[in-house]
């Protein structure tokens, strides 16, 4: 994102790669994602157990995601942004239907729409992405595309 000084001159703000990094996973776009990641980044999905080495490594978990469980997926940046620079930490809201499965997968599609809250932490050495770890709730996802009961339903 970037905003005007009272002086009409463009100032980056620290949300701008940010809002960049979650387009380019809106638009899908392995190779725009893979941009903002440096050669020896390590990425985690803590709630799935999933962390992968190495750009090659990330490339394929990039592709994975975005064939796994959502074919309109949107990344909608929250209020809680911090970037020191050095350090990162945001929020986002995710939304989407659950229209796909990777074969073999423990979970399937279920046609069924999905909101999660997600915090992203990391962070980056020379304006890359060197650690990222991305933190949401498996249980409501599974309850919101019926994979799991709901507590109502369970009592």
């Amino acid at each position: 994102m970037s905003v005007e000084d009272s002086t009409g001159a463009e100032v980056r703000t620290p949300t701008g790669w940010i809002q960049r990094y979650l387009d380019a996973w809106n638009a899908r776009d392995v190779d725009g994602i893979l941009e903002f990641m440096s050669e020896d980044v390590v990425l985690a999905d803590m709630p799935l157990g999933d962390q992968v080495h190495g750009a090659a490594a990330a490339r394929e978990f990039v592709a994975r995601i975005l064939s796994a469980y959502s074919s309109d997926f949107q990344r909608r940046l929250g209020d809680l942004v911090v970037d020191d620079g050095a350090t990162y930490a945001f929020e986002f809201t995710e939304t989407g239907t659950n229209d796909l499965a990777v074969p073999g997968s423990r979970f399937p599609a279920t046609g069924r729409p999905f909101e999660l809250a997600v915090v992203s932490i990391g962070r980056r050495r020379d304006g890359k992405i060197v650690e990222h770890k991305d933190y949401w709730d498996l249980t409501v996802y599974l309850r919101q595309v019926g994979l799991m009961p709901s507590a109502a339903t369970e009592a």
